[in-house]
């Protein structure tokens, strides 16, 4: 019998990203000092400016989000949301493959979430 799946896709996920959360998760990772401090500036020195009816506003410091088409954007998020799938991988209700259980498969922010029923 089929097992039933779900799939979803998070609506301006990578917008929604907390770079204070993003960083601890980082660091709780073991991730070097070094590569922390530049993904913090890399991240940091987002700016924008918003242009209507032909006036320029001042620019301003974007302080969430991962830039989407970025390289490093995938990783990061799916640092962001990695304990989304510890979360349900602890529930142990999904699919057997042998002595395994599957229930998610998580990238960026697009997830397949398998039922027994």
């Amino acid at each position: 019998m089929p097992h039933p799946v779900c799939f979803l896709g998070v609506t301006k996920a990578f917008d929604r990203v907390d770079y204070a959360v993003l960083f601890q998760k980082l660091l709780s990772r073991n991730v070097p000092g070094y590569i922390v401090i530049f993904l913090w500036n890399w991240c940091n020195k987002h700016y924008a400016r918003i242009l209507w009816a032909g006036i320029l506003s001042d620019s301003f410091n974007i302080c969430n989000d991962v830039r989407q088409g970025r390289i490093l954007s995938p990783f990061l998020f799916a640092i962001y949301i990695d304990q989304l799938s510890v979360h349900l991988q602890a529930v142990d209700v999904g699919c057997r493959l042998g002595n395994l259980i599957v229930n998610n498969f998580l990238f960026a922010d697009d997830m397949v979430i398998f039922a027994p029923s």
